[in-house]
C-alpha cells in the first residue's frame, strides 16, 4: 500500500471527525494530516514500507527528511500531539512522534512491540481501534506504558 492509499483508506474510515491532508513545500517537515477528534487535535505523518528488508530493516531512517525529524522534536517540545502512522507490510503501526529518532533505528518487531496501537490484517479492520487510540493517547509520551492493539 501506498502513502497515498493509506491516506485514501484512512479518509474512508470514521477514524477522523474531520481531517485535511497537508501537501506543501512551504511547510518542510509538516506532517502529512492534520486532524480533529471530538475536539482534540493532532498531526499525523503518514510511511508505508510494502516489504521490509530483513531483520535490521530501518523502515523510517530512509523515508524521513530532516526537516520532518526538527518538525517532531519542536513540535514535541511544545506539546503539540503528533504521531507517525507506519502501514508495515499489512499492518497500520501508530508511533509517538515524539520518539521519531528512537524509530528510526528500530527493526520492524522491534517496531510492532512499541508501537502505541496496531491495526488488523485486513482492510475492515485495518484501522479499529484506532479513533480511540488518538482520543486518548498523548503524542508526546516518551514511551506508551500500554498498547491496545
Amino acid at each position: 500500500m501506498t502513502e497515498r492509499q493509506l491516506w485514501y483508506s484512512l479518509r474512508s474510515s470514521s477514524v477522523f471527525d474531520w481531517s485535511m491532508r497537508i501537501e506543501s513545500p512551504s511547510t518542510p517537515g509538516c506532517p502529512d494530516v492534520f486532524y480533529s477528534i471530538d475536539g482534540r487535535t493532532g498531526w499525523i505523518e503518514l510511511k508505508s514500507v510494502q516489504k521490509p528488508q530483513g531483520v535490521r530493516a530501518r523502515p523510517l531512517l530512509s523515508r524521513l527528511q530532516p526537516s520532518q525529524y526538527a518538525w517532531h522534536a519542536t513540535a514535541s517540545q511544545h506539546g503539540v500531539r503528533a504521531f507517525i502512522l507506519l502501514m508495515l507490510a499489512d499492518r497500520a503501526l501508530l508511533l509517538a512522534g515524539s520518539r521519531v529518532a528512537y524509530w528510526s533505528n528500530c527493526t520492524a518487531p522491534e517496531l510492532l512491540q512499541q508501537a502505541l496501537w496496531i491495526g488488523g490484517t485486513t482492510p475492515s479492520t485495518r484501522f479499529e481501534g484506532l479513533r480511540m487510540k488518538l482520543r486518548e493517547t498523548d503524542g508526546t509520551l516518551p514511551m506508551a506504558a500500554t498498547r491496545t492493539t
